[in-house]
């Protein structure tokens, strides 16, 4: 099957339907994928994140419906793409229809204009669960909509739960009857509130010491900055790190932030004033300056070079390979940089024990160190989202590992309970009982067998299948 997946074309959908790494299980089980380009950006994956997976950029919408089994959106197709869309054809979506007046007539019009809304009444069905006058509303539908059934006995007269029956026609005039009633429904959240209730019922019971917070809020303040500002600071002293996602930070009035663009959402509704979106951004770059988890890779250490020392040309080089940068492992090539005398007498040497490297391999590592160098930050990137996998799964089991600032390697100090078997048969436990191969670090020196090092080289659900391994048996 071919598999196309659209860039969103709704006002403020930044969301994207399927992320690389379904891409990737998709062209694993043998079909052809098409990405519209630059259709993952607004979700933070660019173009090569999914070229690097197999897929097919493509230029245009026009060339996904032509060519496509299944086309994919997140949202509903708009009126400018219902005559790409070709009989037979699979559209893979939400069809939020009665969220614009124009969709819902589009698809029911040539029943009869003048017995719509009448026909509309009739068929539509909806349920309301709890009492009324409460303040909040939960609107759900199918397994959902009975969970929340749960949430409102035990808060009883605090919620109401609302479930349409009909999603075509959607209920529209009961919920907005029952919205009047509700005291929060206007729109807004009230982030301060909510963390007020927690720092004082729930902190000490939750945080444990040096505890990381990572504080997820769908909305923007609605009761002010004071209550807020007060609240995340609190919260902010009984942990060791404190990190913000609010979705929506990441609309075009913060385009200018780029640590706090994060996980785009679409956004149906939300009053505020201007005081209070801008100071949900302060807030968040104050608080959490490292809200962007890429940033110590991205846009932070740069490893220092030995000849940025001062006198350092003077007396001494520096030797720089192409394998891991340039995906050039066994060419054996590379260069040496520095004093003058000292790389003259290392040319000499070398033509004293063998010829030069083939000419092939000389010409494209010129072409690749004069050449565009978007391929390193392609590569350091990929590198860095497997470090990253790999540190974050071992910490979800227990086995903290620092982690490096670079290079393609990752040296884990062998688990405390374990320490005692040295690196070697620790290494052979872990292809043992985990089916996890890793080098000991014995054999880097004596004062390696602590340790043991992860090759950075499989993909990231190679690397995850890793850790469910070593999850088995860190128990």
């Amino acid at each position: 099957m071919i598999v196309g997946i659209l860039k969103e074309i709704k006002t403020e959908e930044n969301r994207v339907c399927m992320t690389p790494a379904g891409a990737e299980v998709m062209k694993m089980n043998g079909h052809q994928v098409l990405v519209e380009k630059r259709a993952g950006v607004g979700s933070g994956f660019e173009d090569s994140d999914y070229a690097a997976v197999g897929a097919e950029l493509v230029a245009t919408p026009q060339e996904i419906y032509e060519r496509a089994d299944m086309v994919m959106h997140v949202k509903e197709p708009l009126p400018s793409e219902y005559d790409m869309i070709r009989e037979g054809q699979i559209v893979f979506t939400y069809l939020h229809l009665a969220a614009a007046e124009e969709h819902l007539a589009v698809q029911v019009r040539h029943i009869h204009d003048v017995e719509l809304d009448e026909m509309a009444r009739e068929v539509t069905e909806y349920e309301e669960y709890g009492r009324e006058g409460a303040k909040t509303v939960i609107v759900a539908h199918g397994s959902v909509a009975a969970a929340a059934k749960s949430a409102v006995n035990r808060l009883d007269g605090e919620v109401r739960l609302f479930r349409p029956i009909t999603l075509n026609p959607f209920p529209d005039a009961a919920l907005a009857a029952i919205g009047r009633e509700a005291g929060d429904w206007e729109g807004g959240t009230r982030i301060g509130t909510a963390l007020e209730r927690f720092n004082k019922d729930w902190s000490r019971r939750v945080l444990g010491r040096g505890a990381v917070v990572l504080l997820i809020t769908d909305g923007l303040e609605r009761e002010g900055a004071d209550l807020l500002a007060a609240q995340m600071e609190r919260l902010h002293l009984s942990a060791r790190a404190l990190i913000w996602l609010n979705p929506l930070l990441a609309l075009t009035p913060f385009q200018f932030l780029p640590p706090l663009q994060n996980c785009p959402n679409a956004v149906e509704s939300c009053s505020t004033n201007d005081d209070d979106w801008s100071w949900n951004v302060r807030l968040a770059w104050e608080i959490a300056p490292s809200i962007n988890v890429y940033a110590s890779w991205a846009t932070g250490y740069k490893a220092p070079s030995f000849l940025q020392a001062k006198g350092a040309k003077e007396v001494g080089v520096e030797f720089f390979s192409l394998s891991k940068s340039y995906s050039m492992p066994g060419w054996r090539v590379g260069f040496c940089v520095g004093n003058p005398e000292i790389v003259a007498a290392l040319r000499r040497i070398k033509s004293y024990l063998d010829y030069g490297i083939f000419q092939p391999i000389q010409i494209a590592s010129i072409i690749a160190l004069n050449g565009p160098q978007e391929c390193v930050a392609e590569i350091r990137d990929t590198y860095k989202s497997r470090r990253d996998a790999l540190i974050s799964g071992l910490s979800r089991v227990g086995w903290e590992i620092e982690s490096p600032k670079g290079t393609m390697f990752v040296w884990a100090r062998i688990p405390e309970q374990y320490r005692s078997m040295g690196s070697v048969e620790f290494s052979k436990f872990l292809i043992r009982e985990a089916q996890v191969a890793v080098s000991p670090g014995l054999g880097f020196g004596e004062y390696g067998d602590d340790f043991v090092r992860f090759a950075l080289i499989e993909n990231n659900m190679r690397i995850n299948q890793a850790v469910r391994g070593i999850r088995s048996v860190l128990k």
